[in-house]
């Protein structure tokens, strides 16, 4: 069993990132409930563009994580990939998109109350919605990885 004393140390270094993404759900949280319980009607164009947006931010994002183990290793804040990536490598990549992928279309119709006998659909309205702001949280993550990058780069 780990002594307390280098739980706590772990725990420090995660701290700030565990309250910086916790920040960052409850800013945006209200903002995804209250657009996907009042549905816009999106524009083809609005929809294909909140895709866009979300799958430029997630390459920026996961190609300047997946460029630094060390980055990766120690301040990387998703636990998934930092898992993944500590088990198949760079591998971890394609695996996190699946999933990133499969959570941002399946998670708003899994949402959409439904009468019994009813047939499952994908929820393209909620799901460009939750991949606009997923994109944003992106963004947020690739500016803080730069950052990273800077100081890591500084020590050597």
């Amino acid at each position: 069993m780990m002594p307390m004393h280098e739980i706590w140390t772990n725990l420090r270094g995660k701290k700030e990132k565990i309250h910086a993404g916790v920040k960052l759900a409850l800013l945006f949280s209200p903002l995804f409930f209250y657009l996907y319980w009042n549905r816009p009607e999106l524009s083809i164009s609005l929809t294909v563009g909140l895709f866009s947006f979300w799958g430029i931010a997630l390459f920026l994002d996961m190609r300047i994580t997946a460029s630094l183990k060390d980055l990766v290793r120690k301040h990387e804040a998703n636990d998934i990939f930092r898992t993944l990536y500590k088990k198949f490598g760079r591998k971890a990549v394609p695996l996190q998109l699946v999933i990133e992928l499969a959570f941002v279309m399946l998670f708003p119709s899994i949402m959409t109350l439904r009468q019994p006998g009813e047939t499952f659909e994908i929820d393209v309205t909620g799901a460009a919605i939750l991949g606009g702001i997923v994109g944003v949280l992106h963004v947020f993550a690739w500016r803080n990885n730069k950052k990273e990058i800077q100081k890591i780069r500084e020590r050597i």
